[in-house]
């Protein structure tokens, strides 16, 4: 993993769903629920979420 050292408190950087907001568009957080890991995974297991928002760039509306 790679990061950056902030100088902002958690609960600055922490929204209230949990999630770390890199900028308007990029949230990321970490979960305990392994929805994507096999049963098999070796643990400890670290599952990363993000969700983007990406701008409609299409002509058309969306449905």
């Amino acid at each position: 993993m790679v990061g950056e050292v902030s100088n902002k408190t958690p609960l600055e950087i922490i929204n209230s769903e949990g999630a770390i907001e890199i900028n308007n568009n990029l949230h990321i957080s970490f979960s305990n629920d392994l929805e994507f890991v096999p049963g098999g995974f070796t643990r400890p297991v670290l599952q990363l979420d993000f969700e983007i928002e990406v701008p409609w760039v299409l002509v058309e509306k969306p449905n």
